[in-house]
């Protein structure tokens, strides 16, 4: 697995109204232009609506949630769950890399 670094500048969607519910989830799909590809929220399942994500710049993500800042390395496919107390899972989906083609 090759790491897919972010860019400071690059947009990920995510769900500001959940981020404090514990689990934080990330996944990340394939392909959308100008953005990181990342979609991150707390202790829901994830939406196709437009409006539960917030377009939000790489850089800003330490306001938020800066214990994500380690996954955002991690390709397309990939998913993770965390929470402040140490858990961690993380885990490839190829659903996401079907969803979007």
């Amino acid at each position: 697995m090759q790491p897919q670094l972010t860019q400071d500048n690059d947009r990920l969607g995510i769900a500001l109204d959940t981020l404090e519910q514990m689990p934080i989830n990330g996944m990340r799909v394939p392909g959308l232009s100008g953005t990181s590809d990342w979609f991150i929220y707390g202790n829901a399942e994830p939406s196709d609506d437009v409006k539960f994500y917030s377009p939000l710049c790489v850089k800003h993500i330490r306001k938020h949630f800066e214990i994500t800042i380690p996954y955002l390395c991690l390709p397309a496919g990939w998913r993770f769950q965390i929470d402040q107390d140490g858990y961690e899972d993380v885990w490839y989906d190829e659903t996401l890399l079907k969803s979007i083609s």
